[in-house]
């Protein structure tokens, strides 16, 4: 797993938080309040040394105004 997340982790460029498809949904799961200020963005196709097939990634940021 720890492999699996410095793959993940591999794509951010700068100060970027980027989480996997399983971890995208357990915070989805989580329904806070706080999440309806964050923006996701999906990158499909992703591939990550070490584990076949393509990945689908998330990036997050905070939504603009969202204080």
């Amino acid at each position: 797993m720890v492999n699996y997340a410095a793959r993940v982790e591999s794509h951010a460029k700068e100060a970027e938080i980027w989480l996997s498809e399983r971890a995208k949904t357990d915070v989805d799961e989580e329904k806070a309040r706080a999440h309806d200020k964050l923006l996701w963005l999906s990158h499909p196709n992703c591939q990550l040394k070490g584990f076949p097939g393509m990945h689908v990634l998330w990036s997050v940021t905070l939504l603009e105004n969202s204080g």
